[in-house]
């Protein structure tokens, strides 16, 4: 056995760090895991077995439904006291009630009736399918109430816009009104956006009103010329140039209304310019259309790229020329893999160019006649370049003349469904090569995805990502982390956030499949209301089972009719948050006496989840598990809540020694029973003794010499 232990702990350590941390986290060195995998062996037997056969086997751990749950190294049979008694308030919303205490939390001051561990998303991995879980472990560190997300900040960081007051302000020769109330409030800013510089890309530009009153103000300082400043001027007023355009207004002094503009600007994304043409290896990602992933620092805005099982034909279709279409849904990768075919032509020399949607492309021919080459047109999202000016047989026939091999995407549905029709460029279809991308990822896909170990968000979506694929899982994950935590679904949408909370739940409980509308909604029920009664159940589901971003919803359909889990780059994103509060013990109970659930996974994780209160003595949860397990197992929880003084314990206990006909460790815990007033353990003992008294009797009695042979 130890061999074998030693074995075990040297190929874990042969893992990727990352990949490791994900599912051992905080067992770095060869001591702790050693001492959590004698944790392990002691106390999940089963659990430890797996996780030898399956290093045997592939080398990796597999991680659902039965999670390797890490006990402390300090601490192997008690968790971290913060898991008991943290009492920060929750992040998604819920409002502390100290009259309303948490009835799942051993802390009887803890007022916050929703708290979480920090989770780390495992996933196990058999030959052929899939399966994830996550468990609550030790200690938890929950975010602020309303703590903002990098994106909710993301106007802090904005520069400091410039302000134009020119056109409103009053004339030099105006009469001057009556002076009014000195006060440093603002004016109103109103306006429209800016157009775009003329040979560039459009920039996103927001008007923003500021919040001020509109009623004129009057500062206490002298007003400045509505004209503009000299440069020199502000920067000696300011200590630093200002542009010509800048009105500082400051010390100022205004007998009107003051209307100003200010534009939001951001730098269009690197890519070749409209209407011209670049080499193929300068080519941005986000340029070409991939969406960006959640922002980790230090880390690309797009996540690692996986080669796909297309890649080589599409390389080959690039290298026959005409129009060639990448067919897919939404998310399914589409740009990405185009990008990455595009980018392997760079040792050929091959020019870029990327049409801007209803451009007319009939010029760009004419352009290249004099200038002869290999070249790619990108035409994402190619429904957009097939009206009036846009691709057709002829034009198609001109670019390939040219050198051209025109690359787009589509939809499958609409392609096959416009390939056949007559609608304006529609029966250029037919002419394209395509290849086409499924949503969920094949296994062979999934494996190269696990191999990033140099990004670490890679392995979380090998773990996560499920049916609805590895590119939706990198572009919508975090937006729809988002879309549930912010403050107006709180408002909006109560129930239908109780609803999505109690289904990442049932994934951290074990629960991996779709469970029936019915079962989650009794989950759901196990939360704090918080105002959830306001809103119907039918128009709860509705919300949380929408699509958003054009992809999924919250919640998706299982396979079996009226059956819904949580998406699944949710749930990892959830569980990276670190601010989910620990799975009310009703949630336990409830989806351990429903018979939808693969209930010895639930059993696993609630043993792991519940470790810290059940090593600590908590009587209820011993109990509940004693009623909810059999054999050996329901013998050593009711024989640790009996040694504990709880009596209905020892009185059962009793009864299960007593029924295997074990009466000598009965009699200890009746008599404890018995004597502090339990009426039943007084009885049984009376049946016993007066068993055990005839027995003696009798025997007794048989050792007695005959009447006739009594001497005299």
């Amino acid at each position: 056995m130890e061999r074998e232990l030693d074995w075990l702990v040297g190929k874990l350590l042969e893992m990727p760090d990352a990949q490791r941390e994900l599912q051992f986290p905080g067992y770095a060195s060869r001591e702790s895991l050693r001492s959590y995998l004698l944790a392990l062996r002691e106390q999940s037997p089963d659990a430890y077995r797996r996780l030898v056969d399956r290093m045997r086997t592939t080398g990796r751990p597999a991680p659902a439904p039965e999670r390797w749950f890490p006990p402390r190294p300090d601490s192997v049979n008690a968790l971290s006291e913060a898991a008991l008694t943290d009492s920060t308030p929750i992040p998604d919303g819920t409002q502390s009630d100290p009259t309303h205490p948490d009835p799942t939390h051993s802390d009887p001051t803890h007022s916050d009736p929703i708290h979480s561990d920090p989770i780390h998303p495992d996933e196990a991995r058999p030959e052929t399918t899939r399966s994830k879980t996550a468990y609550s472990e030790t200690a938890h560190s929950d975010t602020a109430n309303g703590s903002a997300t990098p994106r909710d900040n993301a106007d802090a960081l904005a520069p400091v816009p410039l302000v134009d007051i020119r056109a409103a302000a009053p004339q030099a020769d105006a009469p001057t009104p009556p002076p009014l109330v000195d006060s440093p409030v603002p004016a109103p800013l109103t306006g429209t956006p800016a157009p775009a510089s003329p040979g560039h890309a459009p920039e996103a530009a927001s008007p923003v009103r500021a919040s001020a009153p509109a009623s004129p103000v009057r500062a206490s300082a002298p007003a400045p010329s509505v004209h503009d400043p000299a440069p020199e001027a502000l920067a000696q007023d300011h200590g630093s140039a200002r542009p010509a355009d800048h009105v500082d207004f400051r010390d100022a002094t205004f007998h009107g209304q003051v209307v100003g503009v200010q534009y939001l600007s951001y730098p269009a994304v690197p890519g070749p310019a409209t209407g011209q043409w670049g080499p193929v290896d300068e080519a941005d990602p986000v340029w070409f259309g991939v969406r960006p992933t959640r922002l980790v620092p230090g880390l690309a805005e797009v996540p690692p790229y996986v080669p796909r099982d297309c890649d080589a034909e599409l390389r080959d279709l690039l290298g026959r020329g005409g129009l060639v279409v990448v067919l897919g849904e939404p998310c399914a990768g589409k740009s990405y893999t185009a990008w990455h075919a595009v980018r392997s032509l760079a040792a050929e020399g091959y020019l870029l160019h990327a049409a801007d949607p209803h451009d007319d492309l009939r010029r760009l021919p004419g352009e290249l006649k004099d200038d002869p080459g290999k070249r790619v047109l990108w035409l994402d999202e190619l429904s957009d370049h097939l009206g009036p000016g846009g691709l057709d047989r002829r034009l198609l026939q001109r670019f390939t003349g040219r050198g051209v091999v025109v690359l787009g995407t589509m939809s499958a549905g609409e392609y096959y469904r416009r390939r056949s029709g007559t609608g304006p460029g529609e029966s250029v279809l037919a002419l394209a090569r395509t290849v086409e991308l499924a949503r969920e990822w094949s296994e062979a896909e999934l494996e190269r995805l696990a191999g990033h170990t140099d990004d670490p968000r890679a392995y979380p979506a090998y773990l996560w990502s499920g049916r609805e694929g590895a590119a939706s899982y990198f572009a919508i994950g975090h937006l729809l982390y988002d879309e549930w935590q912010r403050l107006g679904t709180q408002a909006e949408h109560p129930r239908g956030r109780l609803l999505v909370r109690a289904a990442v739940d049932l994934v951290r409980c074990g629960v991996t499949e779709a469970v029936p509308v019915e079962l989650l909604l009794r989950a759901a029920a196990c939360y704090p209301a918080h105002g959830a009664e306001r809103e119907p159940f039918e128009a709860a589901l509705t919300w949380a089972t929408a699509p958003m971003f054009g992809i999924s919803g919250l919640l998706v359909a299982g396979e079996k009719t009226g059956t819904w889990r949580a998406y699944g780059a949710l749930v990892a994103e959830a569980l990276r948050s670190g601010g989910l509060s620990p799975v009310p013990d009703d949630v336990w109970w409830t989806l351990l006496g429903d018979r939808a659930v693969d209930r010895p996974a639930v059993l696993d994780a609630a043993r792991a989840a519940l470790r810290a209160r059940l090593d600590g003595g908590d009587i209820p949860v011993i109990m509940r598990f004693a009623s909810l397990t059999e054999g050996a197992e329901r013998e050593d929880w009711y024989r640790r809540a009996a040694d504990l003084g709880h009596q209905p314990a020892a009185l059962q206990l009793a009864t299960l020694l007593l029924r295997r006909g074990d009466d000598g460790q009965a009699i200890p815990y009746l008599e404890v029973a018995a004597r502090r007033g339990v009426a039943e353990a007084a009885r049984q003992l009376a049946v016993i003794y007066e068993v055990r008294a005839r027995y003696w009797w009798d025997r007794s009695r048989s050792h007695l010499p005959a009447p006739d042979t009594v001497e005299e």
